[in-house]
């Protein structure tokens, strides 16, 4: 998730969701994400991070429309996030709100907390652990959805030990 606002559901918001089996992305789905009317806001450092802009996300449907879409993708997976607890609390909060039950604990793997016990006294971000393992940011202008959900998906297998290792002859 990636929004353009001060928080959960303040300004646009785009989303994607990286698959992944036996250390492989097979699959990914993304949409942006038109907010309420009463929380229209875009903040011009938050559009210069993520590059989400308003016409980016007119016309596009709300979150509540898209929850359904993002619970059949993620059907019984394990969901991965750096910083879980907000993603979890973000998502959780709209599942109720439409509804819907919430997501539980378990279901959620947090990155910056295995990469916290990994390296306890060192920067922990998704740019720091991918400068540490070595994953290219060539390919990131902006602190995009799509883009940081394939590095997360980089990072999470090199935390767990399951990243194929290369010689770099």
């Amino acid at each position: 998730w990636r929004g353009a606002g001060h928080g959960w559901g303040d300004g646009g918001g785009w989303v994607v969701v990286v698959k992944g089996r036996a250390g492989q992305v097979v699959d990914r789905i993304g949409w942006f994400s038109q907010p309420p009317f009463w929380h229209d806001q875009f903040v011009d450092w938050n559009i210069r991070i993520h590059g989400i802009t308003p016409e980016m996300v007119d016309g596009a449907p709300t979150w509540t429309e898209q929850l359904v879409d993002l619970i059949a993708f993620a059907e019984d997976d394990i969901l991965v996030a750096h910083n879980a607890g907000f993603d979890r609390g973000f998502v959780n909060h709209e599942l109720t709100l439409a509804g819907h039950p919430e997501l539980p604990t378990h279901r959620w793997i947090d990155t910056l907390g295995l990469a916290q016990k990994r390296y306890p006294v060192m920067y922990n971000s998704l740019d720091s652990l991918c400068k540490r393992f070595k994953v290219s940011l060539a390919d990131r202008e902006k602190h995009g959805a799509l883009v940081d959900a394939t590095l997360l998906a980089t990072v999470y297998l090199e935390l767990c030990g399951w990243r194929e290792r290369r010689l770099d002859l």
